[in-house]
């Protein structure tokens, strides 16, 4: 009895120390992309060489890759070449370098480390760590998720196939989840191919929540355990569980631009109208959250390690004022943040239109 007793302490201690070094790892991360916003680059640097130096650390492919990013802008090549070789190695295809248009990057592929990385590129392995049959498991559910759904007219013609087919891909999700005993990690099926933030069952998962008909499994309990572990990114947490239950509300990750017409009526801005519009055109997007106060979205928010709203608004301020970014208005297009305050709302509508 007594020994039972001890090995029971000894499993809740190991848990709450995880729980606490995925906690700090956020702090860190939380800390570099403040820091990236603010045009701050030796602190998200330093912030993410913390985050990534912690023992036992979650080190999701696209912090990693965020790390990587920030390092070419303070001419620290050697460290970009090395977070950009873990990416490869945890599944990202070579072409995302090899055909890449993006004006950072290259500034790194110009630079001697880059020139041999690319040297180097198609030599690199998936990390030995990654369970290579796990992974093509997980490829061959998504192919027969999106088997019916790619067909034209797939959600109507195809509805009830595409039913035995949501089945039997979430009983083979609830066997892997059984036997890893929960969501397994980046370090143990890798990222996908062409996605650095979204894990390879993404759209499983998203499947499942989608519709009454196809529905059979309701994995949000496995999502909240994974973010505690530091199994999941807990952004991608955030995604999956607001359209898992449409009464659990984050207030959204980022924001969205809107475009006012002459009658004051607001739609959707498109990225190639932004260059024509007057500024006075843009302001955050509003809206109400039914049932859900701040403070119960900031609780929901804290729990996923995820910066409350007024830190991510504030995140969301230097990131639209910080002119050494020199970012296009269209960098906030597809981004999305619902703020339940009018006199929030009011605030972020002036501060946007000074951009």
């Amino acid at each position: 009895m007594i020994k039972l007793s001890i090995t029971f302490l000894l499993i809740i201690f190991q848990f709450n120390l995880k729980s606490q070094v995925v906690a700090r790892y956020y702090e860190y991360i939380n800390e570099a992309e403040m820091g990236f916003y603010n045009g701050d680059f030796p602190t998200a640097q330093a912030a993410y060489k913390n985050a990534f130096t912690l023992k036992d650390a979650p080190q999701f492919a696209s912090n990693l890759y965020n790390y990587g990013y920030i390092s070419i802008l303070l001419k620290d090549y050697r460290q970009s070449y090395l977070s950009f070789k873990k990416v490869i190695e945890l599944g990202l295809s070579t072409n995302r370098f090899k055909n890449n248009k993006d004006s950072i990057i290259k500034i790194f592929l110009a630079a001697k480390e880059g020139k041999q990385f690319l040297k180097e590129i198609d030599s690199y392995t998936l990390d030995v760590g990654i369970d290579k049959a796990l992974r093509a498991k997980m490829y061959r559910l998504t192919q027969m998720d999106r088997k019916y759904r790619l067909k034209e007219n797939g959600y109507t013609a195809y509805r009830d196939s595409m039913t035995i087919t949501d089945h039997a891909v979430v009983d083979s999700l609830l066997e892997i989840f059984k036997e890893y005993k929960g969501i397994p990690t980046e370090r143990k099926i890798g990222i996908d191919t062409f996605d650095i933030i979204s894990p390879i069952y993404f759209y499983l998962l998203v499947h499942q929540s989608e519709g009454t008909n196809s529905r059979k499994y309701d994995f949000s309990e496995y999502i909240k355990e994974a973010v505690r572990n530091g199994n999941i990114n807990n952004s991608v947490a955030a995604d999956l569980l607001e359209r898992a239950n449409s009464t659990f509300k984050l207030g959204g990750l980022n924001f969205q631009v809107l475009e006012y017409d002459s009658l004051g009526k607001s739609k959707l801005g498109f990225e190639h109208n932004y260059a024509n519009l007057p500024r006075e055109n843009f302001c955050v997007g509003f809206g109400t959250i039914k049932g859900n106060t701040e403070q119960e979205i900031n609780d929901r928010r804290t729990a996923l390690y995820l910066p409350t709203l007024k830190q991510r608004l504030k995140m969301f301020e230097a990131q639209m004022l910080n002119q050494k970014h020199n970012l296009p208005l269209s960098f906030f297009v597809v981004q999305h943040f619902i703020i339940p305050k009018k006199e929030d709302f009011d605030h972020w509508c002036n501060q946007l239109n000074k951009f």
